[in-house]
């Protein structure tokens, strides 16, 4: 005995079936290598829907890599470069502070020898050679300045004119041999 509900069939040309249908765009291009699914398949998420070609990713990769190299080269070049500079700078400053102490010993040496001229101590020979001492040092601490200011600007080695400027300085100030 049959105790049951007759099976009932339908059928139909105009069947449509429900479900969710979602446009898929890539993260980044590329050529295809493989499509893991096909239409009307179900997917679920976090699943590898499209293989791609691994070669432009590896190419971005190996120039993203040297660029990083490059810069680090540079940076490391910099730092380098910065320890040498200070170091230039450091002697310059003693440069210029042995300058100015050379240009107050010779003031101060001038000083006494004018106060002894007076009483004939000093000879006018040795009062014009403290002269032309002083005339030297302040032209030699004007050329350390100049030279400081050059090398920052032009990077320029500093004090490389240095002996043409003492030779000049002296001239000028008369002492010194003529065409030394």
């Amino acid at each position: 005995m049959n105790i049951g509900w007759p099976a009932i069939t339908r059928s139909t040309d105009n069947a449509y079936v429900q479900g969710n249908v979602i446009q898929i765009t890539p993260q980044i291009g590329g050529t295809v290598m493989a499509i893991m699914a096909d239409d009307t398949d179900f997917v679920k998420a976090g699943q590898t829907l499209v293989q791609l070609d691994p070669a432009d990713a590896k190419v971005a990769l190996d120039q993203a890599e040297a660029a990083l190299a490059q810069a680090v080269r540079q940076v490391r070049t910099l730092y380098a470069n910065n320890g040498t500079l200070a170091a230039q700078i450091a002697l310059r400053d003693a440069d210029v502070a042995k300058a100015q102490s050379d240009i107050a010993r010779a003031a101060d040496d001038l000083s006494r020898r004018q106060s002894l001229t007076g009483n004939g101590a000093v000879s006018k020979e040795e009062l014009n050679h403290a002269q032309t001492q002083l005339a030297n040092a302040k032209s030699a601490g004007r050329g350390q300045c100049r030279c400081g200011r050059r090398s920052r600007a032009t990077g320029q080695q500093p004090g490389a004119d240095r002996r043409h400027q003492h030779r000049a300085a002296s001239q000028r100030a008369g002492g010194g041999r003529q065409g030394a």
